[in-house]
């Protein structure tokens, strides 16, 4: 039977020769900046939709990236926002 993995073949691979080489690091940093580009990127959007609600949630979904999918993370960082202002 056939492996089916939702990993591309070329992530694989390049997770496969970080680990050997032993730069996690360097892919932890990578995964954190990719991950705040795209946040960045939403943001953005956000600022440029003219629907309150849509906006609020495009916001939303930012925290979410930058929580790592972490819905109580993404609720903290909602909450220092508010108090920020």
């Amino acid at each position: 039977m056939a492996e089916i993995s939702l990993i591309p073949d070329n992530v694989r691979d390049v997770a496969k020769a970080a680990y050997e080489a032993g730069t996690f690091e360097a892919i932890a940093k990578a995964i954190l900046a990719e991950r705040e580009r795209i946040a960045a990127a939403l943001d953005e959007e956000a600022d440029l939709i003219p629907c309150a609600e849509d906006a609020m949630v495009t916001r939303s979904n930012a925290r979410l990236v930058r929580a790592d999918f972490d819905y109580e993370v993404a609720d903290h960082l909602a909450e220092e926002e508010e108090r920020r202002g």
